[in-house]
C-alpha cells in the first residue's frame, strides 16, 4: 500500500500531466497531444514517464 508521501507525489504528477495535455490541446490542437509530447511538456522525457502515475 502506498504511503501518504507517495500518494502526494503521484497526485502532483497526475495534475502536471493533465495540465500539460490540456495546454497542448488548447495551443496546438488534438494532433499535438501524443504521449511523447505530453511527457515532455510535463517535465518527463519519454512516454514511459507517464506510467509513474496510476
Amino acid at each position: 500500500m502506498a504511503d501518504g508521501a507517495e500518494v502526494e507525489v503521484r497526485e502532483v504528477s497526475r495534475q502536471r500531466i493533465v495540465e500539460a495535455a490540456a495546454d497542448l490541446l488548447a495551443l496546438e490542437g488534438r494532433e499535438a497531444v501524443t504521449t511523447r509530447a505530453v511527457a515532455a511538456a510535463a517535465g518527463g522525457t519519454t512516454p514511459g514517464d507517464l506510467s509513474l502515475v496510476r
